[in-house]
C-alpha cells in the first residue's frame, strides 16, 4: 500500500457534531478512529506525555512484534514501586461472544492469559505482565466487561472505556484536543455558555452576562408608532403586540432589535449568547470590526476565522446538522450589501439576530422588535442575582423599586437595562441603609462612563477636557447645531484653552460617546436632561437662580428641580422661594365621618376572608414579579376592596341602602348623563376645576425633587420644606376626595370610602416623591410636631418606607388616632410594605407583629389578619 493510501486508511471522516460536552465529544471523536489512528496516533502521543510528567518509567509500541496480542508495554511509576502493564488498544465495539463487525471478549480473554505467560523485553530485559489491560475507544457491552472480571478467576483484566481514556488525554495531553474539531466546538460553547463576569461592577459584584439580566420589553411596534394603537368596540386602546427573548431567538426567521442609544445592547447580545449555548447551539458574536471595510465576500470564511477550528467548507457542512446563531451588533454600521448577505442565510441553519439604533431597510421575512423599556418585575431577581446577602439586606428591594421609579419620572431618562443598572450602581447599600445618589450624580456619572477616562487607551482626548467643553457648551440656548456651528464650538474651546487637541480628536470621541447624536449635518444633544445638567450647572456656578426659579414656579419640571438642587447641595436659597409659593394653600376642615360609621356596616377594612387572601397573594405577587406583563398599583387593589368592589368582589351593601349611588352617580359611571343631570355635575365639579387650577400644586413636586437632591441643606429649612410638601400632599387628597362625593354625592358609604382613599393616595405619593432615606432623621424630628393626625400617618409612613424599625414608637402614635378612616388606609399601606419585603424572614416577623399590634389595639374597627 502506497504511503498516501495508508495515510487515508488512518484518517477518520470528518464529523460535524456538537456533543452536550467535551467529554461527550471527546467520546464521540475516540469512538469515530480507526485502530490503526488509535493506537499509532492517540495512545502513542498520550504515552508519550505521562512519560514526560514521570507517570511512566517507560513505554514502548509493540504491535505487531509478536502473536500474544499486546500492543504497548507500560511501566508505571506508583507509591508501591514500578509495575509491568500490558495494553491491548481495540477500536471495535467489544461484546461477549463477538460477531461479524464485533470483537470476543472470550478471545480477547484467551489472549491476554497467554500474554501473562509470556516474558517480554522490558528495558533490555526479560519480564513478565504483573497485569493486562483492554484500552478501547468503541463501546463495550456489560455482559463483555463482566467477563473480564469474572469471579473466580485468577486473571482480572482492567477495561478502560473512551470516557476514561478522553480524560487522560485532556489531562497530559490538552494539546491534542486542539486537532479535534468537535472538541474545540463543544470548548467554545461551553465558554460561551458559563462566560467570565465583567469588570464593570455593580453594588460591588462583578456583573455576569448570564447571571445578572435586567430583562428588556420587546414591543413588534415602536414606541409612539401608530401601528401600536388597536381599535376595539368600545374605542382605541393599545395594542401591546409584546416579544419575549424566546420568541426572538427560536423562531425560524431572523430578528432586528432597534434600540436607542445607551440601552445595553451589547450586553443584551452577550446575555443572548449564553441562552443560546444553553439550548445547545452555537453563538458568534460580530462587530464592524470583523467585517473587511463592513463587506463580506463569505458567510463561511466570516465563521472559519471566528472560530479558528473549522476551514469554510467545514462550516457549509456544519450548519447542515449544527444550528449557528449570528449575532451582529450595530448591523446598521455595515454596507447594504453585507446586511442582504447576512439576512439571505437560511434562518434554519444560521440565523442572524441583529441590533441597531437607527431604522434600516431589511427584508420582510425579518422579523423586526422594539425595546420599549425594562420590566420592573424583574428587579427583585436582578438584585438577588448580585448577592444573596445584598438583596437580604435592609429595606433594599422595595427601595430599590421606588428609586428606579421615582429616578426614570424626574429625569426623563429612557427606561432601559443600561440605566437602570447605572442607577443600582451608584447607590450605597450597607446592612443599615440603602442610600440613593443624587440626579447630579447620576448625571454626571452617566456622562462620565460614556466619555471614558483619561486611562482609557481607546479615546483621543482626555475625560477632564471634554467635560469642559460640555459644560461651556450646555450654557448655550440651542440644543441642536448644524455640523459647522458645532466644529466652530470646538475651535473657539481648543483655540481658547490651548488644548493639545484637534477638531477631528474631539468629534472621533463625541460620535462615540452617545452624549451626542449626529444625523448628517446636524448634531443634538442625545437626551434633554444632559443639556439641561450642564445648563443648570452653569447658572448654579454664577450664582444665577432667576432662570431655574421662575421656570420651577410655572411649570412642573422635575427634571430641572432634582438637578438644581444636586448642583447646589445647599437648596436653602431656591428652597425658601418656593416655600413661599406653597403658603397660599388652605387646607379644609378634617371630614370626620364618626355618626356615618356608627350606623352603618362599613367598618371592615375587607370584605371577607377570602377577599383578603386573595389582596395579599395578588401584592405577594406584585413583589415577587410574577406576572410581568403588567405593573400593578396598591391603590387599584385599594379600589377594589373598598370603593364598592369589583364584579369579582362586590361591595358589601350598607343596611337600609340599596348598594347603589345616586342617579347622577350611575348615569355617570354609564356614560349617559341628560341635560339635567349633566348640569348638576358640571355645578358640582367647576369649583373643583378651579380650585386644583389656583393651588399651583406643580410647586410642591418641584419642591420635593428640589430637597431629595439637595442634601447639604439645613436640617430647619428641610424640616420646614416637608411641612409644605406635606401640607400640599393633604390638600390633594382632599380635592381628590370632594371629587368622588361630587360624583357619588347621596352615598355615606362612597363618603367614607373616599376617606381611604385620599388617606392611602396621599401616603403612597408622598412617599413616592420624598421617601428617601436622608430624610429619615428630618421625619423623626418632625413627628414630634405633627398637628394633625393625618400629618403623624404620611411621617409615620415615611419612616417605615425608608427601612426604619421602631415599631414601638409607631404603635404609640397610633394609639393616640382613633378615626378608623385613618387607620385602614394606613394598615393596608404596612401590609403593602409587609409583602414587598417578603423574602426577609426578620422583617416579615416584624411587620406582622406590627400589624397584629395595630388590630389588637384597634378594638372598634374590623382589621383582618395578615395570613401567608
Amino acid at each position: 500500500m502506497s504511503k498516501s493510501k495508508s495515510q487515508k486508511a488512518n484518517q477518520t471522516a470528518k464529523q460535524y457534531v456538537l456533543a452536550p460536552t467535551e467529554t461527550d465529544a471527546g467520546v464521540f471523536w475516540l469512538n469515530s478512529l480507526t485502530e490503526v489512528f488509535f493506537r499509532d496516533q492517540v495512545l502513542e502521543h498520550l504515552f508519550r506525555k505521562m512519560e514526560k510528567e514521570n507517570v511512566l518509567a517507560w513505554y514502548s509500541n509493540i504491535h505487531g512484534r509478536n502473536d500474544k496480542g499486546v500492543d504497548f508495554l507500560l511501566v508505571v511509576n506508583s507509591d508501591f514501586g514500578q509495575r509491568i502493564i500490558g495494553v491491548q488498544a481495540k477500536s471495535k465495539e467489544v461484546t461477549r461472544a463477538g460477531s461479524g463487525s464485533n470483537l470476543s471478549a472470550l478471545q480477547i480473554k484467551q489472549e491476554c492469559e497467554g500474554a501473562m505467560k509470556h516474558e517480554f523485553d522490558v528495558q533490555k530485559n526479560k519480564a513478565r505482565l504483573d497485569n493486562i489491560e483492554l484500552w478501547c475507544s468503541s463501546n463495550i457491552t456489560e455482559d463483555a466487561e463482566k467477563e473480564f472480571n469474572a469471579s473466580g478467576d485468577n486473571l482480572k483484566i482492567q477495561v478502560k472505556k473512551a470516557s476514561q481514556i478522553f480524560s487522560l488525554v485532556e489531562k497530559f495531553a490538552p494539546d491534542l484536543l486542539k486537532k479535534i474539531p468537535q472538541c474545540a466546538l463543544a470548548s467554545f460553547v461551553r465558554d460561551k455558555r458559563n462566560p467570565p463576569p465583567k469588570k464593570i461592577k455593580l453594588l460591588g459584584c462583578e456583573l455576569h452576562p448570564k447571571k445578572h439580566f435586567l430583562e428588556p420589553t420587546f414591543s413588534k411596534h415602536s414606541y409612539g408608532s401608530a401601528a401600536g394603537i388597536q381599535k376595539t368596540n368600545s374605542g382605541l386602546r393599545r395594542n401591546a403586540a409584546t416579544v419575549s427573548i424566546g420568541d426572538i431567538l427560536f423562531s425560524n426567521e431572523h430578528a432586528l432589535v432597534t434600540a436607542p442609544e445607551l440601552s445595553g445592547k451589547t450586553y443584551l447580545l452577550e446575555h443572548i449568547e449564553c441562552l443560546i449555548a444553553e439550548a445547545q447551539a452555537v453563538p458568534i458574536v460580530l462587530h464592524k470590526d470583523d467585517f473587511a471595510d463592513g463587506k463580506i465576500t463569505s458567510i463561511y470564511s466570516l465563521v472559519s476565522k471566528k472560530l479558528g477550528f473549522y476551514s469554510a467548507h467545514d462550516i457549509e457542512e456544519l450548519v447542515k446538522n449544527v444550528r449557528l446563531f449570528l449575532l451582529v451588533d450595530d448591523i446598521d454600521l455595515l454596507s447594504d450589501e453585507t446586511r442582504q448577505v447576512l439576512f439571505s442565510q437560511n434562518a434554519e441553519q444560521l440565523k442572524v439576530i441583529a441590533t441597531t439604533t437607527r431604522s434600516i431597510n431589511c427584508p420582510s421575512s425579518v422579523e423586526a422588535v422594539y425595546m420599549t423599556g425594562v420590566n420592573l418585575g424583574s428587579v427583585t431577581k436582578f438584585l438577588r442575582g448580585l448577592d444573596a446577602k445584598l438583596a437580604d439586606s435592609k429595606a433594599f428591594i422595595d427601595r430599590a423599586h421606588s428609586f428606579i421609579s421615582r429616578t426614570l419620572a424626574t429625569s426623563g431618562l429612557p427606561s432601559n437595562p443600561f440605566t437602570i443598572s447605572m442607577m443600582l450602581a451608584e447607590c450605597q447599600n450597607s446592612p443599615q441603609k440603602f442610600s440613593t445618589p443624587t440626579m447630579g450624580r447620576l448625571i454626571e456619572r452617566f456622562v462620565e462612563m460614556q466619555l471614558g477616562s483619561h486611562s482609557d487607551n481607546t479615546i483621543q482626548v482626555d475625560f477632564e477636557t471634554k467635560r469642559e467643553f460640555l459644560t461651556k457648551l450646555g450654557g448655550r440656548r440651542n440644543s441642536e447645531f448644524t455640523l459647522k456651528e458645532f466644529k466652530r464650538e470646538l475651535v473657539k474651546f481648543i483655540e481658547g484653552g490651548s488644548h493639545p487637541h484637534t477638531v477631528d480628536d474631539f468629534l472621533l470621541d463625541l460620535n462615540h460617546s452617545g452624549v451626542f447624536i449626529f444625523d448628517g449635518e446636524k448634531v443634538r444633544w442625545s437626551h434633554p436632561a444632559l443639556k439641561q445638567y450642564y445648563w443648570v450647572k452653569n447658572l448654579v456656578k454664577h450664582d444665577n437662580l432667576n432662570p431655574i426659579l421662575e421656570k420651577l414656579r410655572k411649570e412642573y419640571n422635575l427634571t430641572l428641580a432634582a438637578l438644581t438642587g444636586s448642583q447646589m447641595q445647599n437648596g436653602g436659597k431656591a428652597i425658601e422661594v418656593l416655600v413661599k409659593e406653597l403658603d397660599k394653600i388652605k387646607l379644609p376642615t378634617p371630614k370626620v365621618l364618626l355618626e356615618v360609621v356608627k350606623d352603618s356596616d362599613i367598618l371592615d377594612l375587607l370584605r371577607s376572608d377570602e377577599a383578603e387572601e386573595q389582596l395579599l397573594s395578588r401584592l405577594e405577587q406584585d413583589g415577587l414579579g410574577a406576572d410581568e406583563s403588567k405593573e400593578r398599583n396598591p391603590i387599584i387593589s385599594l379600589a377594589e376592596y373598598n370603593l364598592g368592589g369589583t364584579e369579582e368582589f362586590p361591595g358589601k351593601t350598607v343596611e337600609g341602602q340599596t348598594g347603589q349611588t345616586d342617579d347622577i352617580a350611575n348615569m355617570a359611571t354609564e356614560g349617559h348623563l341628560d341635560a339635567k343631570a349633566s348640569a348638576e355635575l358640571k355645578r358640582r365639579l367647576e369649583p373643583l376645576m378651579s380650585k386644583m387650577a389656583e393651588s399651583k400644586l406643580h410647586i410642591a413636586f418641584n419642591l420635593a425633587s428640589l430637597l431629595v437632591n439637595a442634601r447639604n441643606t439645613k436640617t430647619a429649612t428641610k424640616q420646614d420644606c416637608v411641612r409644605h410638601i406635606l401640607k400640599a400632599q393633604q390638600f390633594m387628597g382632599h380635592w381628590f376626595q370632594d371629587l368622588i362625593e361630587a360624583f357619588f354625592a347621596e352615598s355615606k358609604k362612597a363618603k367614607f370610602d373616599a376617606i381611604g382613599a385620599r388617606v392611602f393616595t396621599q401616603l403612597m405619593l408622598t412617599d413616592r416623591m420624598i421617601g428617601d432615606p436622608f430624610l429619615v432623621n428630618v421625619f423623626k424630628k418632625m413627628l414630634g410636631q405633627a398637628k394633625s393626625d393625618e400629618e403623624t400617618l404620611m411621617l409615620l409612613d415615611l419612616l417605615l418606607g425608608c427601612g426604619e424599625d421602631d415599631y414601638q414608637l409607631v404603635v404609640e402614635k397610633l394609639r393616640k388616632i382613633v378615626s378608623p378612616e385613618l387607620i385602614v388606609p394606613f394598615y393596608l399601606r404596612v401590609t403593602v410594605l409587609y409583602f414587598f419585603r417578603f423574602h426577609r424572614d426578620k422583617d416579615r416577623k416584624a411587620l406582622r407583629e406590627l400589624l397584629k399590634t395595630i388590630r389588637r389595639n384597634t378594638k372598634s374597627i374590623r382589621l383582618l389578619p395578615v395570613t401567608t
